[in-house]
């Protein structure tokens, strides 16, 4: 072989040299990112405990408030029903002595007088 092939050769051998220390360290860091990515999710990851998880809980909360916002909207429609049924006046006095718990014959919400 003539020197320039031999030097060529060499630089080529220096060059694959190169390329495999550099995927070496490649890898390494690499697998270093890996170690460190899976310490962080186990640090992250909660301890299983007994009972419910949060998400079960959540969801039985938001199941309730739905249930409530139900009853709700039934006891809106039986009020807003009623109103139309009764006189205008007993709507009027309903209305005015909401907030002080009398009906408009001056008794309490039991009935009986002061």
């Amino acid at each position: 072989m003539s020197t320039k092939q031999e030097d060529r050769l060499a630089n080529l051998e220096q060059a694959v040299h190169g390329i495999a220390g550099t995927q070496k360290s490649h890898g390494d860091l690499l697998r270093m990112l890996v170690e460190g990515q899976q310490e962080i999710v186990k640090l992250l990851t909660p301890e299983p405990k007994d009972g419910p998880s949060l998400d079960e809980l959540l969801g039985h909360v938001i199941g309730q408030q739905t249930e409530l916002l139900g009853y709700a909207r039934q006891i809106v429609k039986s009020q807003a029903q009623m109103e139309q049924n009764l006189p205008g006046d007993v709507v009027r006095a309903m209305g005015a002595d909401a907030g002080t718990g009398k009906a408009s014959n001056g008794a309490g919400r039991d009935g009986r007088r002061p």
